[in-house]
């Protein structure tokens, strides 16, 4: 049983440091992957992260382009930040696809 979906919030998972000083705005530009353990990803390369985050609302938005051998894939996702207003803590979805599935 998944602790953090039984209860509703993730919050208890996070670190002090993230419950005390977490600054989103540090996220913002370009990330790369180095290392990875998500099966979505084998076969892929240059995973690279754009991130843009916007404190009129408190959200991100991550661009992910990858290249599975010589086919590009990209996406986009949102981070809306928790009504709790707790650092750290957000939910994520496919842009587009909100309605489809939130990931928290």
């Amino acid at each position: 049983r998944n602790t953090a979906l039984s209860s509703g919030s993730l919050d208890q998972f996070r670190t002090d440091k993230v419950s005390s000083s977490y600054d989103p705005a540090k996220a913002t530009g370009k990330w790369y992957e180095v290392l990875f353990a998500d099966p979505a990803q084998v076969g892929a390369s240059c995973q690279v992260f754009m991130n843009e985050y916007n404190s009129s609302d408190a959200t991100f938005e991550q661009q992910i382009s990858v290249r599975y051998g010589k086919i590009p894939f990209s996406q986009t996702y949102i981070f809306e930040r928790d009504p709790s207003g707790e650092k750290g803590v957000y939910t994520k979805y496919l842009q587009g696809a909100k309605v489809l599935l939130q990931l928290p």
